[in-house]
């Protein structure tokens, strides 16, 4: 999502929290420092991207 396309989602819902699972572009410094926001990135330690538990997974990692 563009920056802008996140501060009016966040204007027009008035978020008092903002969920970001698998974050793919940075919170802009605007809302993260005026609303709460909780980035869920399930990765295992040495996160291989967006399909890090796939990867996990298939490779048997614990």
């Amino acid at each position: 999502m563009h920056a802008d396309v996140i501060r009016e989602s966040v204007a027009l819902y008035q978020s008092d929290l903002i969920v970001a699972p698998f974050l793919k572009r940075a919170i802009p410094d605007d809302v993260w420092r005026a609303v709460r926001c909780l980035i869920v990135h399930p990765g295992p330690p040495g996160d291989r991207g967006p399909a890090a538990l796939d990867w996990a997974i298939l490779e048997g990692v614990a």
